[in-house]
């Protein structure tokens, strides 16, 4: 709460940072807000400074809770454009390059290799470039989480618990695209016999 002595003194920049909220009892009478309207320039002014307005809490607070939806559906909006277009980069990566290789898992099959040996080969290699790629991300990804370029939350830019959090749910979607990438086109290429494979090459 402030007097009128120290309304006087503040800066004219930072009064749009001030509010006045005044709070009624249910079952007011009718016509509060109209009788405090015409009361404005009688009792509520203090030299250049006046009440311009009224809103109601409900208004204010609609108004508020559609500002921070507002911003929440946008921002779901592009981590999900984000996530589509990097998933079917990587799931399409993965899908060209087992394609690229049926001559040789056909070559693998013909020297006595089981199809379980070659699908588990496929995933463990392409675990492997995610597993080596991580390493290079995180001192990335540190490094701009400490210098401030990530989004501000619970008073921080850089907490601990949510880096690892981020750094595990990252790993783990990465994953999955990648041996959805990996699966079925190797097992379609799995499913030819290596000399139709070999001969078609």
């Amino acid at each position: 709460m402030i007097d009128d002595s120290e309304i006087a003194e503040l800066d004219e920049s930072r009064l749009v940072y001030y509010e006045l909220c005044l709070r009624t009892r249910s079952g007011t009478a009718p016509g509060f807000e109209d009788r405090l309207r015409q009361d404005f320039e009688s009792h509520y002014r203090s030299g250049n400074l006046f009440i311009k307005g009224i809103q109601s809490m409900e208004t204010v607070r609609h108004r508020f809770q559609l500002d921070e939806m507002n911003e929440l559906r946008n921002y779901l909006w592009g981590v999900g454009f984000l996530l589509v277009n990097i998933f079917l980069g990587l799931l399409g990566t993965f899908w060209f390059r087992t394609q690229q290789r049926r001559s040789e898992l056909a070559l693998r099959m013909s020297f006595g290799s089981t199809r379980r040996q070659i699908f588990s080969y496929l995933l463990k290699e392409g675990l492997l470039l995610l597993v080596l790629a991580t390493f290079p991300a995180i001192l990335v990804d540190h490094v701009l989480a400490t210098n401030e370029y990530n989004s501000w939350l619970n008073g921080h830019y850089f907490e601990a618990g949510r880096f690892v959090i981020t750094l595990g749910i990252t790993f783990v979607l990465i994953a999955i695209t990648i041996v959805a990438g990996i699966w079925y086109p190797a097992r379609q290429a799995m499913s030819i016999q290596p000399a139709e494979a070999l001969h078609e090459e």
